[in-house]
């Protein structure tokens, strides 16, 4: 079985544009380029049933693009928000706990014997030096 040859939209402007320009018949441009007339036909139709599309705004193309750019936009600034946040390291507060809640000392095993278990850091070293 033959294989059907494919045409690029260049090259069916071009013999369009021959038969529009009055250079050519639909014949000789068939002859010429070896493709048969009714398919030179169909192309010279499709080429002036589109040709006010190229004039035309495309209000449904754009409207879609800009509002796939504009979540996109949103999307890179939420990331970058986060990638921020991830990059701080964690501030501690006056009482020894840090942003995530947890204070110094808590939470080892043993620790809750010893003096200043649960304090913040100062408080902490203080009773150490008192102590001492």
């Amino acid at each position: 079985m033959a294989k059907r040859r494919q045409f690029t939209a260049a090259f069916k402007a071009q013999v369009v544009l021959e038969l529009l320009s009055g250079s050519k018949s639909v014949a000789e441009a068939a002859r010429e380029h070896r493709v048969k007339p009714e398919i030179i036909s169909r192309w010279r139709r499709q080429f002036l049933e589109n040709a006010a599309g190229v004039f035309e705004k495309s209000t449904a193309a754009g409207g879609e693009a800009e509002a796939r750019i504009a979540e996109l936009e949103r999307a890179l600034g939420r990331k970058t928000l986060e990638l921020e946040a991830a990059k701080k390291p964690p501030r501690s507060s006056s009482d020894g706990a840090t942003t995530t809640g947890r204070a110094v000392g808590r939470g080892v095993p043993g620790a809750a014997g010893l003096p200043g278990a649960g304090r913040g850091g100062e408080q902490l070293l203080l009773s150490a030096v008192a102590a001492g």
